[in-house]
């Protein structure tokens, strides 16, 4: 069953307006609010971002980050994995998580009678995930496999497909390695964060 949204309601705090009708509020725990219109465009952008990326990971925890990413719309304690897939699908289908070294965001695109359920989603996404356990072994299998076809050095491959396989006893300190001797061998890639 679908849960029903959330009250959405608050009490907003004072907002600022900024140029091109920005208008931003910081809410009592924090969170920052930056709304845009963009008059004519019958769509509605949502974008949630989290300052938690790849950047506060420890060496024994590298990548978690991106798998959180990848099986954060996984379940609630409210939705199972049907109904977050059949939600997304009737928002078209546009709930994207990425993970960057300073954060990760959620983002989704629909139409506007549409946003108080996009909305209600991502809430419950970040609130209440549980990460239902056949979809994290399915994202783990497809990370396996994105291993098996990368073009890696032995090493640091055995040592990721050995950490994700279970094996405790490896550590992701060679993937750093790995890409530390990538950024010195093409100066090119330096900004790249390699995952």
């Amino acid at each position: 069953q679908k849960p029903s949204p959330r009250s959405l309601s608050v009490d907003p705090p004072a907002a600022t307006h900024l140029a091109n009708g920005v208008v931003e509020t910081t809410l009592a725990n924090g969170m920052k609010i930056v709304c845009r219109p963009e008059p004519g465009v019958p769509l509605v952008a949502l974008q949630v971002f989290v300052r938690v990326g790849s950047g506060q990971e420890t060496e024994g925890l590298a990548g978690i980050g991106s798998f959180v990413a990848r099986t954060l719309t996984a379940s609630t304690t409210t939705r199972s994995p049907d109904t977050i897939s059949a939600e997304i699908r009737d928002l078209g289908g546009n709930l994207v998580v990425n993970r960057q070294p300073d954060w990760t965001q959620i983002s989704v695109l629909t139409v506007p009678d549409r946003f108080t359920n996009a909305m209600d989603l991502v809430t419950d996404i970040l609130k209440d995930a549980t990460f239902d356990s056949d979809v994290v072994e399915d994202k783990r299998q497809e990370i396996l496999a994105d291993i098996d076809v990368r073009e890696m050095k032995p090493a640091p491959s055995t040592e990721v497909t050995a950490l994700l396989s279970g094996d405790a006893a490896v550590i992701m300190a060679a993937n750093a390695n790995w890409a530390d001797e990538i950024r010195q061998d093409r100066p090119e890639n330096a900004a790249w964060h390699f995952v």
